[in-house]
């Protein structure tokens, strides 16, 4: 989900920016880690980890990590976050519809 920040960190020579190089590569390492963890957990819990997951990389694109972007990438981070969160949702609405059926 944030692999995208591996380049930014590596052409950071001159500093010139608000955050280090290393501050950025341990940011996409937090959100790499997280969706690592979610593939060991429960769907439901997967649901809403990644949901919150893609959410909150899309803050951090919007707010901490707008001087290195485009403004074409935050629209279009935009809309793949909502189509990522979209998605997660059916398939939790989904799962939720399934496993509720069969306790009936």
């Amino acid at each position: 989900m944030a692999g995208v920040y591996w380049p930014i960190a590596m052409q950071l020579d001159n500093r010139c920016y608000p955050l280090s190089p290393l501050a950025i590569m341990l940011l996409s390492q937090v959100f790499f880690v997280t969706a690592g963890v979610g593939l060991l957990l429960s769907t439901p819990v997967q649901v809403v980890l990644y949901t919150l997951a893609y959410l909150g990389l899309y803050v951090t694109d919007a707010y901490w990590m707008r001087v290195y972007w485009p403004a074409w990438y935050l629209r279009l981070r935009l809309v793949l976050t909502l189509v990522a969160v979209a998605c997660q949702l059916t398939v939790g609405a989904w799962f939720f519809l399934l496993h509720s059926s069969h306790s009936l």
